[in-house]
């Protein structure tokens, strides 16, 4: 009886597990050393990253993708553009274990970067830029140069750190949660921040600093700004200088 059932279920089972497959994807484990790999793909102005990688940026007249990564997950891992945006992930592939993995950006403009998760995004140069609108959920992290900005946004939901230095017109920081702003290297006219949580923003700036604290956040500046408070908690601004 007992083996009749299980010869039964046996198909069952089997199926169940192509229907894994089906909705979830193949599942990949690393394996092998590190290979290095050069991709050509459309011209692209904002990063999405929403796996466990670094991303470096350098921005250069010609645009240029390299990606290093163990052989078999350099065969899972895309590079898509949709619309302007460069989706780097693994698509319907779930990934369990993997070694570093590595992404060269080269381009000449940028306005928008996604991070997603626990990756790190980095620029190897000083970028020349009129905007950049940097975005992170999770504990990621980015350490980004620019010079000549004339608007950049922060956002952080979670507990991310987003790290900048050079100049800047204005500066909108938007914390939610733990996350940090570090930014006593980037020189700002003006700079406003809504912080919502326990994060704290760390600001070098001229003429106008604008905060808004809901919770027990800190904002520390540098400078001597013109200072508008508006704050409910246990939250404050302290001078750092």
């Amino acid at each position: 009886m007992k083996m009749r059932l299980l010869t039964a279920l046996l198909p069952l089972a089997a199926l169940l597990a192509g229907c894994h497959n089906d909705i979830l994807g193949p599942t990949v484990r690393g394996s092998g050393p590190i290979q290095s790999e050069t991709r050509t793909i459309e011209e692209f102005t904002e990063v999405e990253l929403p796996i466990d990688a670094e991303v470096y940026l350098t921005q250069g007249v010609t645009q240029e993708v390299r990606v290093e990564a163990q052989g078999n997950i350099l065969d899972v891992l895309e590079t898509d553009v949709d619309g302007n945006r460069l989706h780097i992930d693994f698509g319907r592939t779930i990934v369990r274990r993997h070694d570093r993995i590595r992404v060269y950006l080269t381009t000449p403009r940028l306005t928008r970067l996604v991070l997603a998760g626990s990756g790190h995004i980095v620029s190897t140069n000083t970028w020349l830029l009129p905007r950049l609108d940097v975005s992170i959920s999770g504990s990621g992290s980015t350490d980004l140069a620019c010079e000549q900005a004339t608007n950049l946004t922060t956002t952080i939901s979670g507990s991310g750190k987003a790290r900048w230095e050079g100049n800047a017109g204005h500066h909108e920081i938007n914390i939610s949660g733990s996350g940090e702003v570090a930014s006593y290297d980037l020189d700002t006219d003006a700079v406003d921040v809504n912080l919502v949580g326990s994060g704290r923003a760390k600001v070098r700036v001229a003429d106008n600093l604008t905060v808004r604290i809901s919770g027990s956040g800190n904002v520390y500046y540098k400078g001597r700004p013109n200072i508008s408070t508006e704050v409910s908690g246990s939250g404050r601004v302290l001078n750092a200088n």
